[in-house]
């Protein structure tokens, strides 16, 4: 199996050194090795959203939470907050660069999951939207981030 670095190396640190702080996850440990790539993948997003989330709590003023979908939706919006919150000057390339990369995410898209993982992915998922929402208010309409 690759992507998961040399030697399944980044796989078996994720799952040594990060997944034990995750007590809904460690409990299927010994499970960890038999995952598919996407299965992979999910466990590798949840602990990375669950730790942004995290950054977002602790100092929400020096994170910028960058819900995806919404910058599909708007790219060049979300280039222009993303160096403005970098304090970068504004660069039309780079923003040109994420209006052609970036675009809506297609919801019908299914990743079939062990049925030990989905109801973990699922509930992340849920905590995130919840985030999101709440956060909503935290950006003016013109696109300016507060």
């Amino acid at each position: 199996m690759t992507g998961g670095g040399a030697d399944d190396r980044k796989w078996r640190l994720l799952v040594d050194q990060i997944v034990p702080e995750h007590p809904d996850l460690a409990i299927h440990s010994e499970k960890m090795a038999e995952l598919n790539h996407e299965a992979r993948a999910a466990v590798e997003w949840i602990v990375t959203m669950r730790e942004g989330l995290q950054l977002v709590a602790h100092d929400g003023e020096g994170t910028l939470h960058v819900p995806y979908e919404a910058m599909c939706a708007d790219p060049r919006g979300w280039a222009d907050r993303l160096q403005t919150f970098l304090e970068l000057p504004i660069d039309p390339v780079f923003e040109d660069f994420a209006a052609v990369t970036l675009a809506d995410p297609n919801r019908a898209t299914t990743v079939d999951l062990p049925d030990w993982l989905a109801p973990i992915f699922h509930a992340t998922e849920a905590v995130l939207a919840a985030s999101d929402a709440r956060r909503d208010g935290r950006y003016q309409t013109d696109g300016d981030c507060l």
